[in-house]
């Protein structure tokens, strides 16, 4: 294997990125404490150490999908996704059968609230048309944009009108809406590519869409601005109400006034601290929503507590995330280490059959315990609520348990686990992680805490 350090990757992951369209090197889904690595990539020991030969590109890979994680703990945007899905896991509770079976209908005043949350959901995680972006664009040229009503309520979004100019030099005239997805994908791999070119550079085949759009808006807009200032950018749009608005508006501040001027001007404003003052407010709301919920309040103490020590550092430090990257202050993997252990996620989950890394907290905590609750919850809300933003209950939802691969419980059933797993609840035992997280939603929560 090449050492750290060393410009090449191996050919299997040269291979892997090649071939990104067809298999997904890794996952964070929005709202949750784990991270998932394809079972190829190795970056730790069996005893959870760090390898000193862990592959660049491998690095670079749980880099861009941590990012995404620190940004749903550190960010206005991300921290409203997390508080979203919550609220939208309290509404399937009201769905809830005694055997925990979502059989019922919301009343009126709980479908008001769905409304509410359908409006989040759309403005701050549902991509929109940046689909009609040609696969083959390398840059935008003629760029105008302007502000829209993000569906009902007070929310704005960026409209782009633009020529997108092709490989071989061919050009399409197209308008697309900017979303959250392309701004959060584009920061996550501008961070990769910084953890890439401190290797030396390594092979990129990254989509134009998401990946790529953000840089290609700015060069449009101001010329010669960096992909580093670009991140920064993003990450001061990702701390405001309205992100692609913002972000846009940030470029033309940068083509008028210079970069260094707007990011001084614009990092830690008006916009930041009323974002973050209507933040507060919510994450007190949550944290009261979930007392004496068992391990679940455990979890949403955990991960609200958290955010509430990211979003302070963020004040004072906008983009403490850069001192992971190479070329900061000491030798990388020294960073990259240093940045994790001090913000880490609970899980990390990697090879085969999958084990769950786990940093900070260790994985026998009542707060680690708590945030694979949250996600279970969260994976059985998701899979009752269907495209039309309602709560299945009519028996049809599918989903498996993200934790059944690691699960060494006695009653583990592959039938009921990885299609229906919330038909198999034991209310009798609570070392089951997902009869524990339904039971939370039920405040059935008389049993001996794991």
């Amino acid at each position: 294997m090449p050492r750290m350090g060393e410009v090449e990757a191996s050919a299997a992951v040269v291979a892997f990125r090649e071939s990104e369209r067809q298999m997904t090197l890794g996952s964070y889904r929005i709202g949750r404490a784990t991270i998932t690595l394809h079972p190829t990539l190795t970056i730790w020991d069996g005893d959870g150490r760090w390898l000193e030969d862990a592959e660049p590109a491998a690095i670079a890979v749980f880099l861009h999908e941590y990012l995404h994680y620190l940004h749903n703990c550190s960010t206005f945007v991300g921290v409203m996704q997390t508080l979203t899905t919550m609220g939208l896991t309290r509404l399937y509770a009201q769905t809830l059968d005694r055997d925990g079976r979502s059989t019922k209908q919301l009343g009126t005043s709980h479908q008001a609230m769905l409304v509410r949350l359908q409006g989040w959901w759309k403005h701050f995680v549902v991509r929109r048309d940046a689909h009609v972006i040609p696969d083959t664009t390398v840059a935008f040229a003629n760029l105008t944009w302007t502000s829209q009503p993000s569906g009902p309520g007070v929310f704005q979004e960026a409209r782009i009108s633009t020529t997108a100019v092709l490989v071989g030099g061919g050009k399409v005239d197209l308008e697309f809406t900017l979303s959250v997805r392309e701004v959060e994908e584009s920061l996550a791999y501008i961070f990769e590519t910084l953890v890439h070119n401190g290797f030396g550079g390594l092979p990129d085949t990254a989509e134009f869409v998401p990946y790529r759009v953000l840089p290609a808006l700015a060069a449009a807009v101001a010329p010669g601005i960096t992909d580093e200032d670009v991140f920064r950018l993003g990450c001061v749009a990702l701390n405001c109400t309205n992100p692609t608005v913002i972000f846009m508006a940030l470029l033309d501040s940068c083509a008028t006034d210079g970069t260094e001027a707007t990011l001084s001007l614009y990092a830690t404003g008006d916009g930041f601290q009323e974002a973050h003052d209507d933040l507060e407010r919510r994450i007190g709301e949550a944290e009261n929503a979930w007392t004496g919920r068992g391990l679940m309040e455990d979890g949403v103490r955990s991960f609200l507590a958290q955010a509430r020590a990211l979003l302070d550092e963020r004040r004072s430090n906008p983009w403490f995330e850069l001192e992971g990257r190479p070329g900061a202050t000491g030798g990388f993997m020294e960073n990259v280490q240093a940045l994790v252990l001090r913000h880490p996620p609970c899980d990390v989950m990697h090879g085969h059959p999958p084990t769950p890394v786990s940093f900070g907290t260790g994985d026998t905590t009542r707060a680690a315990e708590g945030r694979r609750c949250m996600d279970l919850a969260a994976d059985a809300m998701f899979a009752h609520l269907d495209s039309r933003f309602e709560f299945r209950t009519d028996g049809t939802a599918r989903s498996s348990c993200s934790h059944y691969g690691f699960c060494a419980h006695s009653t583990k059933d592959p039938t009921h686990c990885m299609s229906q797993p919330w038909t198999s609840i034991r209310f009798d035992d609570p070392r089951c992680l997902y009869s524990h997280s339904v039971m939370s939603l039920l405040a059935k929560i008389v049993l001996t805490p794991r």
